[in-house]
């Protein structure tokens, strides 16, 4: 009898865990999502007093596939801009009363027309063209796509109406006008492209991405055994709302699903960035996997080998950050035998901040600030002082601009002590060669190794 009741009270034990850690989880996910939210498309205004053109360049990356734009040269704005503005007007359901986020998504970052709004009959708020957007994406040369916060407005359960309007030029002396769709956020929300709260990429190669698990063989005594990276990886853009703030330091820690809500896609390893149109202009991502390791390699050590990867590199092993790295294309080497454990399937995760932070904003001639950096397009580098061999190239197997994991990535199963390096000096004048060699050892003890070369002179 005693037995029968300690099985069903561990029983109920894990029932009542399983359920705990359900519930913490579902509390997470409805902490980083908005309670409530309206999305409304620029093109469903209920008035506007001027023709815009829909249209979709770059359809994939646009709420609904389009967006309304209208566009001004210099000195057309006197003339052709209506006394009252160009004016849009859009009916927004309030699902509940309480304090909200506007948000807009426009385009033409540092150069938009600069725009007003208000709810009702209420008073208007002036967003300048300096405002900083996030969630840049870009839909041509200097034609980009981003999220601007507009205010946060208390309102009430029912219907209302929002109103934009433009009645000035640019900072330029164009009059540029570009919207994609405008969303009312009750509660926290991160802007991620063109997804509403709660959708995620699901395109195949996201869902292929989300299932890979990469095989550690098991390994032959003390031979070095491996397993090629390469092949379908989860990416996710971690936008920066400064990237001036601490510019060259690493990425230190993976941001919890409160703080940043990661929106994962899958992205073939090796690859730039510059490849998939989603983060063209994200500067700073996080990629992850997972790799199966036996548990027969339980007392063997670890390093993965980079080949390339360009520019700001922090590695995560199961949440935990064992090393990062600063370089442009360079062939690299991290032992991470600490956070490898052996019988289960390990996580790692990369964080990578872009070639766009080592633009030397100190001597551009666009002025002495990252943020007003970040939307310049691929083909327009030149003339831009960088403090790492970015452009126009590496000098080696890739252009700098190219960022990411661009080169394939290895994880090693060696033994517990291993040759980490080997550096050999040939001299002819005095017949000899001398071998620098560093060994690595993993064991929690010191040991005591004896090293040999083999081989013919």
């Amino acid at each position: 009898m005693s037995a029968r009741i300690e099985r069903s009270w561990s029983l109920l034990c894990h029932v009542v865990t399983l359920a705990l850690l359900v519930s913490i989880i579902a509390s997470a996910r409805a902490a980083a999502e908005p309670t409530a939210y309206v999305w409304v498309e620029a093109e469903d205004a209920v008035a506007m007093n001027a023709d815009f053109a829909r249209e979709g360049p770059r359809s994939e990356l646009l709420s609904g596939g389009v967006w309304i734009r209208k566009s001004l040269g210099k000195g057309e704005a006197g003339r052709a801009v209506p006394p009252e503005g160009f004016l849009l007007r859009y009916r927004l359901p309030v699902p509940e009363a309480g304090q909200y986020d506007l948000w807009a998504r426009v385009g033409f970052e540092w150069v938009r027309a600069p725009l007003e709004w208000r709810i009702g009959e209420g008073q208007w708020t002036a967003i300048g063209s300096d405002v900083a957007t996030t969630n840049v994406m870009e839909l041509g040369d200097w034609m980009e796509v981003a999220w601007l916060q507009l205010g946060t407005p208390t309102l009430p359960a029912g219907p209302a109406t929002l109103e934009i309007r433009y009645r000035g030029p640019g900072s330029d002396g164009r009059m540029l006008m570009a919207l994609d769709c405008i969303a009312l956020m009750k509660g926290t929300w991160v802007p991620e492209g063109r997804l509403k709260p709660g959708q995620q990429y699901d395109s195949e190669l996201d869902s292929r991405a989300a299932g890979t698990v990469f095989e550690l063989p098991t390994p032959n005594s003390a031979a070095r055994t491996q397993v090629k990276l390469n092949g379908p990886w989860q990416v996710a853009r971690y936008d920066d709302l400064d990237m001036d703030a601490g510019a060259w330091n690493p990425v230190q820690a993976i941001p919890s699903e409160q703080e940043y809500p990661l929106r994962w896609m899958g992205i073939n390893v090796p690859s730039s960035l510059w490849s998939k149109p989603e983060t063209v202009f994200a500067h700073r991502v996080i990629y992850r996997t997972r790799i199966n390791v036996p548990t027969a390699h339980r007392g063997r050590a670890f390093y993965l080998h980079f080949s390339g990867t360009n520019w700001l590199a922090s590695i995560f092993v199961n949440g935990k950050l064992a090393g990062t790295h600063q370089g442009v294309w360079i062939p690299w080497d991290l032992d991470v035998s600490r956070y490898i454990e052996p019988g289960k399937v390990n996580e790692l995760a990369v964080a990578v901040k872009g070639p766009y932070y080592a633009v030397d904003v100190a001597n551009d001639t666009r002025g002495g600030d990252l943020d007003r950096q970040r939307n310049r397009p691929r083909n327009r580098q030149d003339w831009v002082f960088w403090i790492e061999p970015i452009h126009p190239s590496t000098k080696g197997d890739g252009n700098g601009v190219d960022y990411g994991i661009v080169n394939p990535v290895t994880l090693v199963s060696v033994g517990s002590a291993y040759t980490e390096d080997v550096f050999v000096k040939p001299s002819v004048a005095g017949k000899q060669l001398v071998a620098d060699i560093t060994v690595r050892n993993t064991a929690p003890a010191e040991r005591r190794l004896q090293a040999s070369l083999r081989g013919r002179v």
